[in-house]
């Protein structure tokens, strides 16, 4: 488990940081086909992280202007805007725009 953590999960060290633990704590001689797999492990694992970090931020984006679209929804309907009106200045669609209301006990 340790090796596979090495290989695939440690993004803490470089690509030769990594064959070197490999030959000095697992024994493991370092051929050039070895060599170009480790490579290539380290390339999909820096690769997933990157993913998994570009979604969690495209995530986080998403939330973020959801939460802006609901606070400016509830501002408007506090200064008394109709439906259509919050719709029109907010583009969202008049049953968007009911559900926040309704949710926020403002209609």
């Amino acid at each position: 488990m340790r090796l596979l953590n090495l290989v695939l999960v440690d993004n803490s060290l470089n690509q030769q940081e990594k064959k070197n633990k490999l030959a000095e704590e697992f024994s493991i001689r370092i051929t050039p086909g070895l060599e170009r797999g480790v490579t290539e492990m380290c390339n999909l694992s820096e690769g997933v992280e990157r993913r998994g970090i570009e979604k969690g931020m495209a995530l986080g984006l998403a939330e973020g202007r959801e939460q802006m679209a609901n606070e400016t929804v509830i501002g408007m309907f506090k200064e008394k805007l109709s439906v259509d009106m919050i719709s029109r200045v907010t583009k969202l669609s008049v049953e968007q725009v009911k559900e926040i209301g309704k949710k926020n006990a403002l209609i």
